[in-house]
């Protein structure tokens, strides 16, 4: 008799058990599924956005960068400007005179 109610005390906790695993299991699979769906939208936005056709709507209100206006700019050209440039010379510039000099000398044999 001892030995049936160790084998009904056994099988009962081998049911819990494989009753949690299983409701553990189905957690996991839900949360991949939701994953998985959230990834499915995902791609098909990003597909829409890359292969869709685009088109760029003006507002009417807006004035035209292109259209022809009626008034014309006239060029005068007058007097011929000659334009010199000189060039910095490159180089080391000395310190300003106010600094004092202070001769600093090393002997080597």
């Amino acid at each position: 008799m001892k030995t049936e109610l160790i084998n009904i005390e056994k099988l009962q906790e081998t049911i819990i058990n494989q009753a949690q695993e299983n409701s553990s299991q189905e957690k996991r699979i839900q949360t991949q599924q939701i994953e998985i769906n959230y990834l499915k939208e995902k791609i098909d936005y990003l597909i829409r956005q890359q292969f869709t056709s685009k088109s760029e709507k003006l507002n009417p209100n807006q004035p035209s960068l292109f259209e022809d206006t009626k008034e014309t700019i006239e060029v005068i050209e007058d007097e011929e400007i000659e334009i010199t440039f000189k060039r910095k010379k490159g180089g080391r510039t000395s310190p300003p005179k106010e600094l004092p000099r202070v001769r600093v000398g090393t002997r080597y044999r």
